[in-house]
């Protein structure tokens, strides 16, 4: 567990945050204890974490206006049930939401990056529905073996479509990353008539291979280096 006293160290960059809340997590066994209905953090803690928050949130992002006022936080369970995310809250500790969604917050603390979100939407769209149907075994990944990788796939679906990159993100869909139905519709997507679009392009010009997850980092990497 990450000791009071270093917690101001843990405050120097997001970085830090970030990876003194992953401590927590870990150390003190956050995700056993969600899934017994056992977690439980302590008013103090919940300030310190909140600090970090509002120190390093990305001003730009939609949600920093509920850091700001939020009272407290908790850590749930993701979709998956294998990861767990922060919740803001008020003060007498009930969830902050936006038109029914509660307002999940990343230890990450990211930079708002509207092409990196684009590029989101566009796996989350297709990953239930045309790479998962795809996979077979249990130890193993999909990869996409047209030249270029799924790069070059979205780089000439883009090259199709007249929106431009601020458009484009007006249409991107984040999904409730609590509720088990995200799973399939995918964690982030896009607005009709897009989704549709993509979906259909990335089906017509992918071509995919199920390969072990050490083959696929070594394509991956491989990839990177072409110009």
């Amino acid at each position: 567990m990450v000791k009071r006293r270093e917690w101001c160290d843990r405050l120097k960059n997001k970085t830090a945050f970030g990876q003194a809340c992953s401590t927590m997590i870990s150390d003190d066994g956050w995700l056993t204890k969600a899934k017994n209905g056992t977690l439980t953090l302590q008013p103090q803690l919940q300030k310190e974490i909140l600090e970090g928050f509002r120190k390093f949130y990305c001003k730009k992002r939609y949600k920093r206006q509920y850091v700001d006022i939020a009272g407290g936080v908790v850590w749930k369970l993701c979709a998956d049930r294998n990861n767990g995310c922060f919740v803001l809250t008020d003060k007498s500790g009930i969830a902050l939401t936006n038109n029914g969604i509660e307002i999940t917050v990343s230890k990450k603390c990211s930079a708002l990056n509207k092409e990196a979100e684009i590029i989101e939407a566009c796996r989350g769209s297709i990953h239930y529905e045309q790479i998962l149907s795809f996979k077979v075994g249990d130890d193993t990944e999909v990869d996409h073996c047209n030249d270029g990788g799924f790069k070059n796939i979205y780089c000439k679906w883009r090259a199709t479509i007249p929106e431009s990159t601020d458009q484009l993100y007006e249409n991107v869909i984040k999904n409730d990353i609590l509720n088990t139905e995200t799973t399939k519709i995918g964690y982030q997507t896009f607005k009709e008539p897009i989704l549709t679009q993509w979906k259909t392009f990335h089906l017509k010009n992918a071509e995919l291979q199920e390969i072990s997850k050490e083959e696929h980092l070594h394509i991956t990497k491989k990839r990177r280096l072409i110009k």
